[in-house]
């Protein structure tokens, strides 16, 4: 059963949506969520893995930041890499137009504090290649995340297609503003694509009470 909560600070206005590419899908579809592999990881996955952590550790030595590009990798490699990095744990997604950085920062804290080993995307890179990148570059050396929770900040078009790859157990809806106006054209369609966000939680959502945009949307 879902249930809702809602909560947080007062609102601003709002914002619209970059429909455009990351590696992964543009739209939420049920089929891009591949069917559980009970013998494990594919080799394609693996190989995704390595070849992406050998990528930003090379791009390090090379006095670059090493940012996304092992995100921008795995991705090419293997589009369903995130599927399986997050399959087997609790996966929160905080998304919103303000907020996101810090929010995500608080609630990695609380539960770590509660003894939770907890993964997140640290530096705010919050595009799906980003996401990607943060998670190859935690993994172990055989690939594999030691983690019971991931605890990731989403933009707000890129936690849609987030969501195509992998359904979070909790969605935190921050509020809605205008910005990025090259990017997002009007706050109601951001609301509508949050709303679409927040369906795909399988256990509960938490909404910013104040903002008008939710109840607009029937949440």
């Amino acid at each position: 059963m879902r249930t809702t909560h809602h909560a947080g600070p007062p609102d601003a206005p709002a914002a619209p949506v970059d429909p455009a590419a990351d590696g992964a899908p543009a739209g939420i579809d049920e089929r891009t969520e591949p069917a559980v592999r009970l013998s494990g990881w594919s080799v394609r996955t693996r190989v995704a893995i390595h070849a992406a952590r050998l990528a930003a550790r090379l791009s390090r030595a090379a006095g670059r930041a090493g940012g996304v590009i092992g995100g921008r990798v795995a991705l090419a490699l293997d589009p369903g890499v995130l599927t399986e990095l997050a399959r087997p744990r609790t996966t929160v997604l905080v998304t919103g137009t303000n907020g996101k950085t810090t929010t995500t920062m608080l609630l990695t804290e609380l539960l770590r504090g509660q003894g939770l080993r907890v993964v997140t995307n640290p530096t705010g890179s919050n595009f799906v290649r980003g996401v990607a990148a943060a998670l190859v570059d935690q993994a172990d050396v055989t690939g594999r995340l030691r983690a019971d929770v991931a605890v990731l900040e989403l933009d707000e078009a890129h936690a849609a297609r987030f969501v195509a790859l992998v359904r979070p157990r909790c969605v935190v809806l921050l509020n809605v503003a205008r910005d990025q106006l090259d990017r997002f054209a009007e706050t109601d369609g951001v609301a509508d694509l949050l709303a679409g966000v927040a369906r795909r939680a399988t256990d509960a959502v938490v909404l910013n009470g104040f903002s008008k945009y939710y109840s607009m949307t029937g949440w």
